[in-house]
């Protein structure tokens, strides 16, 4: 059904069109040497066989605002017959991994392609085409994991004292690791074995393993000692990954405080070692020949 405005316009065409053929001898309201077409910008009848005409201030309007209402009902029309439109963005991409980790944290087992796809509301079609296939997803973790433990990292005040750095530094990779056990075993441990980190995604590493080396430097720097600074990150980094590792495990110890002091002791024993300790194993060897 048309709206009355839209049928008051149509009554206005057919009224010029029909008065230009024979011009009304009387209708009220209008003049009688009024023309036909200013007759019909004077009244209209507002449905057939009204008795009382209405004036109109002009005739285009009507038509306007008639055509503007049917333009709006065909878009709403088409809009409804469209399906809707697939979103493969970056946005949806980071709620899926959003939602990988989410799963991981409650329950590895249930980490699958189906269940995150249905966890970010989208389908199994956009994981697949975001991600390749169920590597392809927990390569992303991986990634994502490291960059959120070099971000607490990152986030770490420098103060005057190196060993406290060190330290510090040490102790937010643990926290971190019990925060996230789950991913931080995708990150050193590889438990699905749809994914075997390569050399090339191990280079993830490389901004937390930066700043372990610029602090070992000032470690080094302060305690006067010419070790390699190389060597000394990579011991740092292989006894605390195992002793997280450990700890995650449950054998570092049977409590929290059993397990921090086994920590502290760990940490401050290798740090006394490297900085102020007595002759290395190669002098030592030496000195027994």
């Amino acid at each position: 059904p048309q709206s009355p405005s839209c049928y008051v316009a149509l009554q206005v065409e057919g009224f010029l069109s029909a008065s230009m053929a024979h011009p009304p001898s009387s209708t009220p309201g209008v003049p009688s040497d009024c023309s036909p077409r200013e007759a019909a910008t004077l009244i209209v009848p507002l449905a057939p066989n009204a008795d009382h005409p209405i004036p109109i201030a002009t005739r285009e309007a009507s038509k306007l605002e008639c055509r503007a209402e049917r333009t709006a009902e065909s878009a709403e029309s088409k809009a409804e017959e469209m399906p809707p439109k697939k979103l493969r963005t970056s946005e949806l991409e980071q709620q899926m991994l959003r939602s990988a980790l989410e799963i991981i944290r409650s329950d590895e087992q249930r980490l699958t392609a189906r269940t995150v796809a249905a966890a970010a509301g989208t389908s199994t079609g956009a994981l697949y085409e975001r991600f390749g296939d169920k590597a392809g997803l927990i390569k992303a973790v991986f990634h994502e994991g490291f960059r959120q433990c070099a971000a607490q990292v990152e986030a770490l005040p420098t103060t005057s004292d190196a060993r406290h750095d060190i330290v510090a530094l040490l102790q937010v990779t643990r926290t971190f690791s019990k925060a996230n056990p789950m991913l931080w075993k995708i990150m050193f441990g590889q438990p699905f074995t749809e994914f075997q980190p390569t050399a090339t995604d191990y280079t993830a590493a490389m901004d937390i393993y930066a700043i372990v080396l610029a602090r070992v430097d000032r470690l080094l720097a302060e305690a006067g000692r010419t070790t390699n600074h190389m060597d000394v990150a990579r011991v740092l980094i292989a006894t605390s990954r195992g002793l997280i590792d450990a700890e995650l495990d449950g054998i570092l110890g049977a409590s929290q405080r059993s397990n921090d002091r086994r920590w502290n002791l760990a940490i401050d024993t290798l740090l006394d070692g490297l900085t102020n300790g007595p002759v290395t194993t190669r002098q030592h060897n030496r000195a027994s020949r």
